[in-house]
């Protein structure tokens, strides 16, 4: 991790994008002198899909009905 973090500092970059491993960068040693940003999935769709039932497995994401979100 510390070699990966050096090298997006030195390259400009400031933080990682979603689907890092969040743990491992807040176990950082170096941490605390230049944190680096960073996004957590939260899929709050799928989840509540989950719930309600009625979603199916597809490659990459959750399925649902007709191809449309429960919120529409």
């Amino acid at each position: 991790m510390q070699s990966t973090r050096d090298q997006l500092l030195a390259n400009g970059f400031n933080g990682v994008g979603a689907w890092s491993d969040v743990d491992l960068l807040r176990a950082s040693p170096a941490k605390s002198a230049h944190p680096l940003a960073y996004t957590v999935n939260v899929d709050l769709m799928s989840a509540y899909g989950n719930k309600r039932g009625g979603t199916y497995e597809v490659p990459g994401h959750k399925g649902y009905p007709e191809n449309t979100i429960f919120c529409f």
